[in-house]
């Protein structure tokens, strides 16, 4: 049994060198950009609202869902909010299924993509101050070649004693 798993381990580690080595290679500019959104533009108190993490990708290349199939990495998302903050699960919109050479079947997103998260402030939040969220990302993007990439994004929210006022309802 222990020479089974060693031997799936090196097998794993043997299939990502050509990724590691080709990350180390490309060096150059990331292919896939990330941006921080949300439906809107000011928070009130105890009130939910949803932020949209929006990948967006060069012409040719992609990037995974969160089951990426028989080969390729999921996108992995970290949310960084202030205390009392709760971020819900992230909401994954349905991926591109491809078949790769080899007949390895995948899942992913070319383009432009959105993660959604439902974020809810405390009730506690003070009306006058603001929210900073940021949050990072690590994926894996791929063309011919596969590197993997990462990036961050933040937005700042103000609170009110108001109703939160709408934004980017083109976007939501």
């Amino acid at each position: 049994m222990i020479v089974v798993a060693a031997g799936v381990a090196a097998l794993a580690l043997w299939m990502w060198v050509p990724v590691l080595a080709n990350a180390q290679v490309d060096g150059a500019e990331p292919h896939t950009r990330i941006a921080l959104v949300s439906d809107v533009r000011t928070l009130q108190p105890g009130i939910p609202f949803t932020a949209g993490i929006v990948l967006t990708m060069d012409p040719g290349w992609h990037t995974y869902w969160k089951n990426p199939g028989e080969s390729g990495l999921a996108t992995e998302v970290r949310w960084i909010v202030p205390e009392g903050f709760t971020v819900g699960e992230t909401e994954w919109p349905l991926p591109e299924k491809k078949i790769e050479e080899g007949d390895v079947l995948t899942f992913g997103y070319g383009g432009e993509t959105m993660l959604l998260a439902t974020i809810t402030p405390p009730a506690t939040a003070l009306p006058g101050t603001a929210a900073d969220l940021r949050v990072e990302a690590e994926w894996l993007e791929c063309e011919k070649t596969c590197v993997p990439g990462s990036g961050r994004a933040a937005l700042r929210l103000p609170v009110t004693g108001t109703r939160p006022m709408p934004a980017n309802q083109q976007l939501f």
